[in-house]
């Protein structure tokens, strides 16, 4: 049996792998790009998305800008860290479904996705077979479900210390088995 084809029933099932929860287990692969845009690559944003953008402050205290996909589908957030050095250095990424009314700078491409291939509408198992089983999991009021992978420096000494942070994180979030939104960057110290 192929394994995400075995992930897929033990998420099917409800079921998350028991080694998930282990500090010594860490994700297989980990996004740092969406949209050709890389973490903390100020010259990839800019060439990407251009000089224009209207930031405001956010959580975490990060300044965010506001883009959606050009079939107006999908909204994407960037966050930049106050003191990375670039106005254009992006610390984090969030895309999600776009919200009715909501209008923000458009992008040149409708169809926004990760250097893994990861893009909204994808299936839980599809998500796992790329990243790995090391997640943890939790479901929300709502019944949505969202599956935390991440790094601290014990576990990805050599990938966190390239962008001098202390973490990393990604987050996606899937409603009736499809993925609706995500998010993943570099935790701030």
């Amino acid at each position: 049996m192929k394994p995400w084809i075995a992930v897929s029933i033990w998420l099917a099932l409800g079921l998350a792998p028991v080694w998930a929860t282990e500090t010594s287990c860490s994700p297989k692969k980990l996004d740092t790009t969406l949209f050709g845009v890389a973490l903390e690559d100020s010259r990839s944003a800019l060439a990407r998305l251009g000089k224009d953008w209207e930031t405001q402050r956010s959580d975490l205290q990060l300044e965010s800008a506001l883009f959606q996909s050009q079939d107006g589908k999908q909204t994407l957030t960037v966050f930049i860290q106050p003191d990375g050095g670039s106005d254009y250095a992006i610390a984090q990424f969030d895309l999600r479904l776009r919200q009715t009314g909501e209008k923000h700078r458009r992008l040149p491409e409708g169809l926004l996705k990760t250097g893994s291939g990861i893009r909204l509408g994808l299936r839980m198992g599809e998500i796992v077979a790329r990243l790995g089983v090391c997640f943890t999991e939790t479901t929300t009021a709502s019944k949505r479900r969202i599956l935390h992978y991440g790094v601290e420096t014990a576990q990805g000494a050599s990938f966190l210390q390239r962008y001098n942070m202390p973490a990393y994180k990604a987050d996606y979030e899937f409603e009736n088995g499809r993925l609706v939104h995500f998010r993943f960057g570099l935790e701030q110290p």
